[in-house]
């Protein structure tokens, strides 16, 4: 690749549509350089950034709107809870008041209460009204941040809408506030009344007012789940709206990398291009001067080549007389290592026939001593496998004997529990007595009470350290069964082993020429017979001592096992 062919690539346009531009492009190979296109998508994609934030943050605002609307509809739905309980609360006091003998200090304490949640809810209501008085400013200022998109069309018409039923719930969610201030100020007005001494003529002037008033309350209260399902309707709506518009976020964003990626690979296709010619024009150079530089090796190594042949036909000439000698020193040399084989064969054939005749000795001592001892232990099997069954017996007489201490022991658990039973009962009877008699009896009778009580109560823990007691043996008994259980099933193991022991030795002595594992496991039962023997005596004793323990019905250590 030349010189002239680099320049040619360098002179054509390089011509790079964005998405979207395929339609409005020009054929024309007068087009400027990838430069002009690259600043145009620059600037492009700046203006859809800024665009983009602006669009972004508009959404936040709105979104932040319907959250706010949302909490003070559902804090408005929370208050009338309180607001309802107050109501009937009035009108308990207004009939306690209306009658002659009441009760001064209940009639002062629910006067109390009435005052003291009257006025948190007063306090709610006016947080409230701070409340919406804020989220109108931020609607008023949404508004006219809004008036400035109005160039995107669909966009500001859906903006609008959701703006315009912000408006609406907050409307109605104000005039909720304002029935709940009138509320208020009527409870404050009723706590009031009670504070003075002619409280009771205020009452009967204000009994006509709220008897109007609980008409107009009922009718708000109808009115309730009609505006809740309302403004319900209207943040699903603004959700849709908002959904719909963040859609169109992620759309405008994908197209907005999209023309990030397309200008990127655009100034990296322009980079390799110039790099592409500048390496290829330098290895253009470095060609012609490594091609004069080889004329000049060329040249001399010729020479050297002439010098190497008339060599080499020397060192040809020398090669072939001392291939003769060789040839000739090679087939003395083999003559001489088959004699050599010859003697070693021999040799060896000598020594593995004397190999042989001491193995074969050492065979036969070795067999007569396995006789021997297949024989002993035969013997020490039969012994073992008598002790082991006779073992076995008494395990299963102790078990059972166990199984009948264990059912004798749930049988006083469950008396013990109808006795706590009975006991509680008695308790609460003599707690009702109790309490029936604190207005009349005297100082003696509660004295008496008291006493019976705690000897009643003294009883029913110790009944309780009794019933926890006869738990105690009985998990220590169940512990017992199993680790009897499991020696059972090891003594029954031991005994299936030796079982199998003796009828390996009964095949070894069938056998002429025995291998040379079986004495080691021979040896191996042997000792596993011999172990268990050694460990039945301790165990023995153990048993005698569980026995012991069960008939005198004491409590059994698990260190002395």
């Amino acid at each position: 690749m030349g010189k002239t062919q680099i320049e040619e690539i360098r002179a054509k346009p390089f011509i790079f549509l964005p998405a979207g531009m395929e339609d409005h492009a020009v054929c024309d190979n007068t087009v400027g350089s990838p430069e002009v296109e690259i600043n145009y998508l620059n600037q492009r994609v700046q203006s859809n950034e800024s665009g983009m934030q602006e669009l972004e943050s508009y959404l936040k605002v709105l979104t932040k709107l319907d959250l706010d609307l949302a909490y003070s509809s559902e804090k408005l739905a929370n208050l009338h809870v309180p607001l309802i309980y107050l109501l009937a609360q009035q009108n308990d006091l207004e009939a306690m008041a209306t009658v002659n003998n009441y009760i001064l200090a209940d009639f002062i304490e629910k006067v109390l209460v009435f005052n003291f949640l009257s006025s948190i809810l007063d306090s709610e209501v006016r947080e409230l009204d701070n409340f919406m008085d804020a989220l109108q400013a931020g609607i008023i200022d949404a508004r006219k941040k809004i008036s400035s998109c109005r160039h995107l069309g669909k966009l500001y018409s859906i903006m609008e809408g959701k703006l315009n039923d912000s408006e609406e719930s907050l409307k109605q969610s104000q005039d909720q506030i304002s029935e709940l201030k009138m509320q208020s100020e009527r409870f404050q007005r009723t706590v009031l009344a009670f504070a003075h001494e002619n409280w009771k003529t205020d009452i009967a002037m204000d009994l006509s007012e709220n008897a109007q008033q609980a008409n107009k309350n009922a009718k708000s209260n109808l009115k309730m789940p009609r505006q809740q399902r309302h403004n319900l309707w209207m943040l699903e709506k603004s959700l849709s709206r908002e959904l719909y518009l963040e859609k169109k976020l992620t759309e405008s964003r994908q197209n907005e990398e999209e023309l990030k990626l397309k200008l990127h690979h655009t100034e990296q296709v322009a980079f390799h291009m110039e790099e592409a010619a500048e390496v290829v024009w330098g290895r253009f150079l470095e060609a012609e001067n490594a091609a004069e530089v080889l004329q000049g090796i060329s040249k001399e190594l010729l020479g050297r080549l002439q010098l190497i042949h008339f060599n080499l036909n020397g060192s040809i000439q020398r090669e072939s007389e001392l291939k003769f000698k060789l040839q000739a020193s090679l087939e003395e040399l083999k003559a001489k290592d088959t004699a050599l084989q010859k003697l070693k064969n021999v040799h060896e054939e000598n020594i593995k026939k004397d190999v042989e005749l001491s193995a074969l000795r050492e065979k036969v001592v070795f067999l007569e001593k396995q006789l021997k001892e297949s024989e002993l232990q035969l013997k020490s099997a039969n012994s073992t496998n008598e002790s082991s069954q006779e073992k076995l017996g008494e395990m299963e007489r102790l078990v059972e004997s166990l199984k009948e201490n264990i059912f004798t022991t749930e049988v006083k658990a469950e008396s013990a529990e109808l006795k706590v039973a009975e006991l509680t009962g008695t308790n609460v009877e003599l707690t009702e007595e109790m309490s029936f008699l604190k207005g009349s009896a005297s100082n003696t009778e509660k004295r008496r009470t008291h006493n019976r009580i705690k000897f009643m109560m003294d009883m029913a823990m110790q009944l309780a350290i009794e019933r926890e007691r006869i738990q105690k043996q009985v998990h220590v008994l169940m512990m017992d069964k199993k680790l009897l259980v499991e020696k059972l099933w090891n003594t029954k193991k031991d005994a299936t082993e030796c079982n199998n022991e003796d009828n390996i030795h009964g095949s070894y002595d069938r056998v002429d020429e025995p291998s040379e594992e079986a004495p080691e496991c021979d040896t191996d039962a042997g000792a596993s017979s011999s172990a268990s023997s050694m460990v039945s005596e301790p165990e023995t004793s153990r048993e005698c001592q569980l026995c012991i323990c069960l008939t005198r019905k004491e409590p059994f250590l698990f260190d002395e096992l």
